[in-house]
């Protein structure tokens, strides 16, 4: 049998259930309260990250602390049984050590482009001395679309595009769940400055990698992973955003292609 933690009416848990019926396994579902307390060495557990709504972009620290709170807690039952172990997401929380994990198995990452940035001006002013001008902005800590921006200069004037899912409304910068673009440089210096605001992060550091082409398989097809109920599907195709979104036929390739990243990749994600 195995229990998940987690929301029983979220997607995760809905496609997480359906595949373990077409496997005729037990799933017993319990929230996170009850994880403390419950009894749960009889079973296989595993941690679905929590259910949040629209969440002030503002409380991002606090959401993701009260997650690893939990995580540290749960860490302390060593009777449990762990299919995804609390000490593994709490390491996969963190942005640095993830990347440094990465690092020293010699796995490439994008460079990082400064440290030392606290401002849209200041941003701006080092992209362009570093004639840098796609950039993403990410928290160090959390998972998700969340607090994660991707912004874009022109070389040659300032127009500037930014691609979150920030949501402006009234004097709230709501997590929408779904990507927005922002054109507007009101709009932009509004959520750039309140990421960057210490007093809203003021723990966590920020991540700036320049943006990156995907890893490719066969030189000219890009690798792309589906999740539909439960189960995960590998595909390649010259056009896979248009694929999914089309839902056009494509054609599966190995699940472990014979690749020395993929090799790494499963290394280094072992605890």
């Amino acid at each position: 049998m195995i229990t998940l933690i987690g929301h029983p009416e979220s997607k995760r848990t809905f496609y997480f259930c359906q595949a373990a019926s077409r496997l005729q396994e037990h799933i017993n579902v319990v929230n996170y309260d009850q994880a403390l307390t419950l009894p749960l060495n009889k079973s296989m557990v595993k941690i679905d990250p929590p259910l949040h709504q629209e969440t002030d972009i503002r409380l991002i620290n606090t959401v993701s602390q009260n997650y690893i709170t939990f995580l540290q807690k749960m860490a302390n039952r060593r009777e449990i049984r762990f299919i995804n172990s609390p000490e593994s997401i709490i390491h996969l929380l963190d942005k640095r050590h993830c990347k440094q994990r990465l690092i020293e198995h010699a796995i490439p990452t994008p460079p990082i482009l400064a440290d030392d940035i606290r401002s849209y001006d200041q941003l701006i002013a080092c992209m362009r001395s570093e004639k840098v001008y796609r950039v993403f902005i990410k928290p160090n800590f959390g998972s998700g679309a969340a607090g994660v921006l991707a912004l874009s200069l022109h070389p040659g004037d300032n127009r500037q595009v930014l691609y979150c899912a920030i949501q402006v409304a009234g004097n709230r910068l709501v997590n929408s769940k779904h990507i927005i673009r922002y054109e507007n440089s009101d709009d932009i210096t509004l959520i750039v400055n309140t990421i960057y605001n210490k007093k809203i992060l003021s723990n966590a550091g920020w991540q700036k990698p320049e943006w990156a082409i995907k890893a490719t398989i066969y030189a000219s097809c890009m690798l792309m992973a589906k999740s539909s109920g439960g189960l995960s599907e590998h595909h390649h195709s010259r056009s896979p955003i248009c694929i999914c979104k089309m839902k056009l036929s494509v054609l599966p390739i190995l699940i472990y292609p014979p690749k020395k990243w993929l090799k790494l990749t499963r290394f280094v994600s072992t605890p």
